[in-house]
């Protein structure tokens, strides 16, 4: 499904190249979990937006479903990844003047109607325990119910691939696990 192959990213600094990726292969088929550890500053992160085709690596080559993306189709990257991959930062990206039942329903398939895309939130909500928040405004949550709701807002559309950076280190032990 996702296989990178002698991935390398490189960030100028000054005079100086900081190489943070270097020859990284990778192979994820459909099903699989994977962790990627290291240490801060490790280029875990770098590695993590490189797979969400957020990150054009230096040098390499990221191929989807046997295609090689092409990073200079912009338009086409985006498309591909707003139906195919779902992305859970460390950070939430709520949008705060957004109530959390509209920062699910923007990242729901443009193409349906607001009718299906509200039920499919509201359905969402209930599921992590947050539909009495639905018409909080995100900066009004917990830092948890605001992760939650990110996590929410990315399989929401039911994405082939899901990433996550961190994920879970702004929920408690009752909320670890989505129902």
């Amino acid at each position: 499904m996702i296989e990178i192959n002698g991935i390398e990213k490189s960030f100028i600094q000054g005079n100086t190249t900081q190489k943070v990726l270097k020859g990284i292969n990778l192979k994820i088929n459909e099903g699989d979990f994977i962790t990627i550890m290291g240490p801060s500053g490790g280029g875990k992160s770098n590695l993590l937006y490189t797979l969400a085709l957020l990150s054009e690596p230096s040098s390499g080559k990221v191929v989807f479903n046997n295609k090689i993306i092409n990073y200079k189709k912009e338009k086409e990257i985006e498309k591909f990844r707003r139906k195919n991959i779902g992305i859970v930062f460390q950070n939430h990206n709520l949008i705060s003047c957004l109530t959390a039942l509209e920062n699910i329903i923007i990242a729901i398939d443009s193409n349906k109607k607001y009718r299906v895309k509200r039920e499919k939130a509201e359905a969402f909500l209930k599921r992590v325990g947050l539909y009495d928040k639905r018409n909080l405004t995100a900066s009004a949550l917990s830092g948890g119910e605001a992760q939650r709701i990110a996590i929410v807002r990315d399989l929401v559309n039911n994405p082939k691939v899901i990433l996550c950076g961190e994920p879970t280190g702004a929920l408690n032990v009752v909320n670890l696990r989505i129902k």
